[in-house]
């Protein structure tokens, strides 16, 4: 699988991409905790997804659906079974009286063997734990199944890592919702041959969506999701470009979809199509009364790094003074790491 971009707008020839199942149903019954803008029709979701697989299908693309390709490479490959069959042993957990924990924790280790791939990919994705408890008679023990913060998030693909010039670039994911997603599609992405070349380690958070390769240079974004050092992390082992440019959106307003969005048309009126990739950052409040947005732009280039700025044609925007780009990130001076 070849895992190296240049352009976000290059021709697309291979993807992978996971078809949400029963995880998004458990997290349409909390929507807010688990990342959801809102309640929606998972018939209608499931649909639209489709309809974009056979999009890119029908335009050349290779399409892989990560649970079917985790399967069938599981089926052909004992290395990644094993790690899969130990990663479920590890999540699923037992409560209740200490002899039927004992004894379920025992067959379940036992058996584990004999479960079918899917199956063992379900227990991933779904996380179950069974809280067991006696009634009289006999054989009565009620196993009361409740699920771990299943990974109903898992289908935004675009998130987990990112793929630069070098290769993938494994993220680690700021909500603990989310945070073994990369666990799941980082082990399919090697057992497939994708080249990774930089894994995010605490305290570093950075997710894909925060990234865009354009070409000679790329642009990272700085905020809720990617931290300052994991972006720091990204910068010295993901990149081969010899640019790399952070762009952040300060705006100012709460975080609800409407005020997203109204800022979403004033920073997109800034740049030239395609346009980079931007993180909004909702403030209270910004330097000026009257300011509604401020948007922030710091290229580096070469190991030390420098600052390259352009005025922005927009009356919304003020350019930011900085010395070092790691300054802006920390607030403090010093090399790249």
């Amino acid at each position: 699988m070849k895992s190296s971009v240049r352009a976000e707008w290059d021709d697309l020839k291979e993807v992978v991409i996971h078809r949400p199942g029963i995880e998004m149903f458990f997290g349409l019954m909390a929507p807010f905790s688990f990342l959801y803008e809102r309640a929606f029709s998972m018939d209608e979701a499931i649909r639209e997804h489709i309809g974009l697989e056979q999009t890119l299908a029908s335009s050349g693309v290779r399409v892989h659906r990560l649970k079917r390709l985790a399967v069938g490479m599981a089926k052909e490959n004992s290395e990644l079974l094993a790690r899969a069959r130990e990663y479920a042993v590890g999540i699923v957990k037992f409560s209740g009286p200490r002899d039927d924990v004992a004894r379920a924790s025992r067959e379940f280790r036992n058996s584990v063997g004999d479960l079918d791939t899917e199956t063992i990919f379900n227990i991933l994705l779904l996380r179950p734990r069974v809280a067991l408890e006696e009634k009289k008679g006999v054989r009565v023990v009620l196993p009361r199944v409740t699920l771990d913060v299943p990974l109903a998030n898992l289908y935004f693909m675009r998130d987990q890592q990112a793929v630069s010039d070098r290769g993938v670039m494994m993220g680690r994911m700021s909500k603990p919702q989310r945070r073994l997603e990369p666990l799941i599609t980082g082990a399919v992405l090697e057992m497939a041959g994708a080249k990774t070349v930089c894994r995010v380690k605490p305290p570093g958070t950075f997710e894909g969506g925060d990234f865009m390769p354009a070409g000679d240079f790329a642009m990272l974004g700085l905020g809720d999701r990617s931290n300052r050092s994991g972006v720091s992390q990204i910068l010295a082992k993901g990149l081969g470009f010899d640019e790399v440019v952070k762009v952040n959106a300060f705006y100012q307003g709460g975080a609800s979809a409407e005020t997203l969005h109204r800022n979403l048309a004033i920073r997109s009126a800034c740049f030239t199509e395609p346009g980079p990739a931007t993180t909004g950052i909702p403030l209270p409040f910004l330097a000026y009364e009257t300011m509604v947005i401020e948007i922030e732009v710091v290229a580096m280039e070469g190991e030390g790094g420098f600052i390259r700025r352009k005025k922005l044609p927009s009356p919304f925007v003020r350019e930011r003074e900085a010395t070092d780009p790691l300054s802006r990130f920390a607030g403090e001076g010093g090399p790249i790491a």
